[in-house]
């Protein structure tokens, strides 16, 4: 699966740069409409932070794709009681055991004087 994000990248009033990431979007905007936009975002100058204006000076626009490739999905499983049929605990500490790299051990996280 695919996902697309338009990513907006800004000059805010302070001199940083800042991105704002939208989802759900026309992949078929041009240049024009995109610098209109971010123009628009920037003159109405609604997002602030720690009185910096996050979106002072439109800078450069891309899409972004994202590939997400699912390792498992058990989200029809999951009812309004948890996880039907499983027994989570124990499958969480399995799970951490399983993930840990074999050739650390506990010892070798320890910083030794």
């Amino acid at each position: 699966m695919t996902m697309k994000k338009l990513q907006m990248r800004y000059k805010g009033s302070t001199g940083k740069k800042h991105t704002l990431s939208m989802s759900d979007i026309n992949e078929q905007l041009d240049d024009q409409t995109v610098r209109e936009q971010m123009t628009a975002i920037a003159t109405v100058g609604l997002f602030e932070k720690d009185k910096e204006l996050l979106y002072a000076q439109p800078l450069a626009a891309n899409y972004s794709e994202t590939i997400i490739t699912p390792i498992f999905n058990d989200e029809e499983l999951v009812d309004e009681a948890g996880v039907a049929g499983a027994d989570t605990s124990q499958a969480a500490a399995d799970a951490t055991t399983d993930l840990e790299d074999p050739a650390t051990t506990p010892e070798d996280t320890v910083p030794q004087n």
